[in-house]
């Protein structure tokens, strides 16, 4: 029992949580320099043999989806939501009852106090220096002036592990339940993406060009259907600012060149295909291949390799790649509109334009991220600039008055402001109450200054 008490108390404390971080931190520094996502045998090619064979044992190929990885951001969400929760109704009761006058007078402690001769004006001057609102009580024959400000402040560590809750649950559920994926092709297709259950139609698309021929903006116009409800929705997506229907956004991400691809045999047509470089016609009666290598739309080649002039279709000449069987046959350059012999059969390209690529995306969790995200910011700011500070000071029937402070951060700073509020009112001279209390004075005071408290015995002469 006393075990699983150990264990379940440092489970859910702040050391737990910080080494976990650390970890995570230090994995996430790994998966940015070792690319995610290739091949196998690009690990054992590009490293050496023992460090690609650790990569893809460890998962390190593709860590943020390795199982360990998850194990351990898990464990982090947890600790952080048992933290939170059982921090949660002390930290309520505290910002309830915890800064008012009867909880700090049961703190009386007569070691922990600072002097002065006391007078009304004079400790509502000290009050109105330190930009505080003091609200007078009488208890037990003493007169009390007591303050607190950013009271709120105390929240900043519990928001801000809120947020990184927020935060790590909506990493993982975007990681499971969000869409990115690509579509490309020319005005009048329409393409299907299966895994959002949605067609997409390309109804147009420019390229708008200055004056010196570079790029102004790439738009396309699109229409998007649903094919469970066979609503449509239609609008256009430019760069850095992309269309939105059914939950997704359409991005203008990338564009190309395009043409027609025809395949004779004789004078029949076999097929016809539209064609974005890279892409093949094939024919079924024999295993030949022609591919559209590259595109020149104002072709030029000074014999050190080709090149484009001009952006315009000036000079069109495609770059095409013959495969026979599987195996490389032939490449060459010619002009579109004109014929590639092979044998009984021809092949043209025609009719080149641009096609665009549009990227889709879809995540669901990227409203918890965000809210996750505004929470830590605010926290942050709660934590390190609304410093929760108090004043007291208790008028005594000798004419003293003793002034206590206390600040959740920065306690020394907020000492010096109180310091030079009281020494504005006369000079100070700093000393303990008693020698024979002195000791005692010095361990009081160690202790408290641990908690944000500052401590020390002044006496105006």
């Amino acid at each position: 029992m006393k075990l699983l008490k150990k264990i379940w108390k440092v489970f859910h404390s702040m050391k737990c949580a910080i080494v976990l971080l650390v970890i995570l931190a230090a994995v996430c520094v790994a998966g940015s320099l070792i690319p995610q996502g290739e091949v196998a045998s690009y690990y054992m090619t590009v490293y050496p043999a023992w460090a690609g064979k650790l990569i893809l044992a460890a998962g390190l190929d593709d860590m943020f989806s390795a199982w360990w990885f998850i194990v351990m951001a898990g464990l982090l969400c947890l600790n952080l939501i048992l933290c939170s929760i059982l921090r949660f109704p002390r930290l309520l009761q505290n910002y309830r009852e915890g800064y008012t006058l009867e909880a700090r007078r049961k703190q009386d402690r007569p070691e922990s106090w600072r002097w002065m001769p006391a007078a009304e004006t004079s400790v509502r001057d000290v009050f109105l220096a330190l930009r505080f609102k003091p609200a007078v009580q009488e208890a037990d024959g003493d007169v009390w002036h007591y303050a607190v400000r950013c009271r709120i402040g105390i929240w900043g560590s519990w928001l801000c592990h809120l947020g990184m809750i927020a935060v790590i649950i909506g990493f993982g559920l975007g990681q499971k339940y969000m869409l990115d994926t690509y579509v490309y092709g020319v005005p009048g297709q329409e393409k299907p993406v299966e895994e959002a259950g949605i067609r997409v139609a390309i109804d147009d698309f420019e390229v708008k060009l200055r004056d010196d021929y570079t790029v102004e903006q790439y738009q396309a116009k699109l229409t998007v259907k649903d094919e469970k409800t066979g609503k449509e929705e239609s609008g256009t997506t430019k760069v850095n600012a992309p269309f939105h229907a059914f939950g997704m956004d359409f991005f203008q991400n990338s564009t190309g060149w395009a043409a027609t691809a025809k395949a004779y045999k004789g004078n029949e047509l076999l097929d016809e295909q539209v064609l974005c470089q890279g892409e093949f016609i094939s024919l079924e009666e024999i295993p030949l291949q022609v591919q559209m290598t590259a595109f020149y739309p104002d072709y030029y080649n000074d014999g050190t390799g080709p090149t484009t002039l001009t952006p315009l279709l000036k000079n069109p000449v495609v770059i095409y790649t013959i495969y026979y069987d599987g195996n490389f046959f032939q490449m060459d350059a010619i002009g579109t509109g004109l014929p590639i012999q092979i044998g009984d059969y021809r092949f043209v390209f025609e009719n080149p334009r641009q096609y665009t690529l549009i990227q889709i995306v879809k995540d669901p969790t990227m409203t918890y991220v965000a809210l996750g995200g505004i929470l830590v910011v605010l926290g942050i700011v709660l934590a390190f600039f609304c410093r929760t500070e108090e004043l007291w000071m208790r008028e005594n029937a000798d004419g003293t008055c003793a002034v206590y402070c206390r600040s959740v951060k920065g306690a020394e700073l907020f000492a010096d402001a109180v310091e030079e509020a009281l020494r504005a009112d006369g000079e100070i001279i700093t000393v303990w109450q008693s020698s024979e209390n002195s000791s005692t004075n010095e361990i009081s005071a160690g202790e408290k200054e641990e908690e944000g408290e500052h401590v020390t015995d002044f006496n105006h002469r």
